[in-house]
């Protein structure tokens, strides 16, 4: 008979103990006691069942019942030397649940002593590893015993369970891999950085099998992939000019703008989904992400991590526009078929404004102000007291003419009560503007804000900005504004 391979338990000295068998290790053979592998396996074992101990509603249905069973209770407040008791329970039926008149919920589990233990509480993790935890008893009328709630802990195949649990919680970023800007194109860049999956990286270090590291890519290729399954074009260039409808790559309206989103997966390959809903503005687009439904491509969802958003507008050149955003996707990413993704940003607070005198109906219904070609328009806010940066800073606006390329120019200054109000202040001269008659259009001041001298984005600054239309040939009637700022 081959020696048994019990490779990992201590060994024992052949010459003071009589209680040893053999065992092989790497090819050499020792001897070890039953006392040394009882330990080896108390010390892997954990309380819980091993088998039965199954409620049920008892008879009459104010009572409760569980089946008869076998479990373990491992003791390990001593760690070097932990104790193992087998617990076996028989004729727990019919009993009373003790607190049914006043309580909705009653946890039930199996004592030392093979005694029925009753609580109104989830047990604790400290009295996890006292008792064996069965379940509840539901009685949410307070009268009978509407149902049973079996949530048996399991004291065997504890590495099993551990990766059940890991791949129900999937595949997921533990840091980097952050998606930007190649450079003045339409490439895209991604950081190093590190995925869990179980087994991922086992090929690589079997001591460290499901953290896998994905190296830094530049100019990343990448694959089109559309919610049919077809595949799009291969190659390293993001195309603004499409998106996705019904798995149909079709042509994007002009100026209207998408959100693709950039998947990776454990081959450190990269898939990108075409947008599947079309937008007037960028601020449109960002709250679609959380709320518009995406249909996420089967081999994606199965096997893909969900790391960023692309919002691109139609007819783009430059992924470092303004009308370009790049924004890293949550954590866990998206895995579900029909899902918006999540978004990793911090919770956002509103900021309220004065818009000059914001009560003129030219436009009817909305209420607007209305500046003439060589006039200007002014809002007016303060930063609150858990200010940290401005995310959004949209103001809308509706023309009576149409102009194209015009140079707006935008200030904005701010300071705390009591100093120069315009010791902070920034200035663009130079971005231009078009408009459509009659059509809703809107400013994103939120990146120029942003340069602002710290002095100038204190909390409690009182902030004001100039929108000074320069001779645009049209009067221009502003009718709302969108600012949202991330809160400290």
């Amino acid at each position: 008979m081959a020696a048994l391979k019990i490779s990992e338990l201590p060994l024992g000295d052949p010459a003071q103990s009589t209680d040893q068998f053999p065992v092989n290790r790497s090819g050499a053979n020792f001897k070890v006691s039953l006392s040394d592998a009882f330990d080896f396996i108390d010390h892997a074992n954990s309380t819980g069942v091993i088998s039965g101990g199954v409620l049920s509603i008892g008879a009459p249905n104010t009572t409760g019942t569980i089946a008869d069973g076998t479990g373990v209770i491992v003791d390990h407040s001593t760690p070097n030397a932990p104790t193992r008791t087998l617990v076996t329970w028989t004729g727990k039926t019919n009993f009373a649940i003790t607190n049914i008149a006043t309580s909705i919920l009653t946890f039930a589990a199996i004592d030392i002593s093979s005694n029925v233990i009753q609580q109104t509480t989830p047990f604790t993790n400290s009295q996890t590893r006292d008792l064996i935890v069965l379940g509840a008893f539901v009685h949410v009328d307070k009268t009978i015993v509407n149902t049973v709630n079996n949530e048996q802990h399991l004291s065997y195949d504890v590495g099993s369970q551990l990766s059940d649990l890991s791949r129900a919680i999937g595949f997921f970023n533990v840091s980097g891999n952050v998606y930007s800007p190649d450079g003045v194109n339409l490439n895209i860049d991604k950081s190093v950085g590190n995925i869990h999956f179980p087994g991922s990286n086992y090929d690589v270090d079997p001591m460290n099998p499901n953290v896998k590291t994905l190296a830094a890519l530049n100019a990343a290729t990448f694959q089109y992939r559309f919610q049919d399954g077809t595949n799009g074009v291969t190659g390293t260039a993001i195309d603004p000019d499409i998106w996705d409808v019904g798995g149909t790559s079709t042509p994007e309206a002009n100026n209207k703008f998408t959100v693709q989103r950039i998947y990776s997966f454990i081959s450190n390959a990269v898939k990108i989904q075409p947008g599947q809903t079309e937008y007037s503005t960028l601020a449109a687009a960002r709250a679609g992400i959380e709320v518009d439904t995406f249909i996420t491509e089967p081999s994606i969802a199965a096997n893909g991590l969900l790391r960023g958003f692309l919002i691109v507008k139609e007819g783009e050149t430059d992924l470092t526009s303004s009308d370009t955003a790049f924004i890293e996707a949550e954590k866990f990413g998206s895995s579900s078929g029909s899902s918006s993704g999540s978004v990793a940003v911090p919770v956002l607070g509103t900021i309220s404004y004065s818009l000059d005198t914001f009560n003129n109906a030219t436009k009817a219904p909305y209420a607007s102000r209305s500046v003439g070609s060589t006039g200007s328009g002014f809002i007016s806010f303060s930063l609150p007291e858990d200010f940290s940066s401005i995310s959004t800073f949209d103001i809308s606006a509706i023309p009576n003419g149409t102009f194209v390329g015009a140079d707006i120019d935008i200030t904005i200054n701010s300071n705390l009560d009591g100093l120069d109000f315009s010791t902070n202040s920034v200035t663009d001269t130079t971005t231009t503007y078009s408009f459509t008659v009659d059509q809703i259009g809107s400013f994103d001041f939120a990146a120029l804000f942003n340069t602002l001298p710290a002095a100038g984005k204190l909390p409690g600054c009182r902030v004001g900005v100039e929108i000074d239309q320069n001779g645009i040939g049209t009067t221009m009637h502003y009718i709302i504004g969108l600012i949202e700022y991330t809160r400290t």
